[in-house]
């Protein structure tokens, strides 16, 4: 797996893709973030009659958060919600999120605390996931 680490958060997780989505989506529930999608690449290449190592993006924000970079700069919608993305890629799971501190350069952004804090806090999930207690796996 090749990181760009100026673009990627990635952690290696001995889990399973399927676990580390479940733990993820039981995190942000506890702390009642909003999901606002799950996306299986997968299964949805199944539908295609194509095949792909197991692939899920869990979609996720608060829209009071992102409402304010959006209202300073309306196409930073193109990067939210949040997203975090599990996958197995040469029997390893990996999550990643993107890094958003760059959004602020990218989009003019002044509310640099609010990305600071967003990045942080992904950042924090990425780890968690990735990082469960083996036990659980």
């Amino acid at each position: 797996m090749k990181e760009d680490k100026e673009k990627l958060f990635v952690k290696k997780s001995e889990c399973s893709v399927k676990t580390c989505a479940h733990f993820l989506k039981e995190v942000l529930k506890k702390r009642k973030i909003p999901i606002f999608a799950v996306y299986d690449h997968g299964e949805n290449a199944k539908t295609v009659g194509m095949e792909m190592p197991e692939t899920i993006v869990i979609v996720f924000g608060n829209p009071s958060i992102g409402t304010k970079l959006m209202l300073e700069n309306a196409a930073i919608a193109l990067e939210l919600p949040l997203k975090i993305a599990i996958w197995e890629e040469d029997q390893h799971t990996y999550v990643a999120t993107n890094r958003l501190l760059p959004l602020a350069e990218r989009y003019g952004i002044c509310e640099v605390e609010i990305l600071q804090q967003m990045e942080e806090l992904v950042e924090e999930l990425v780890w968690l996931t990735a990082m469960q207690k083996r036990s659980l796996c």
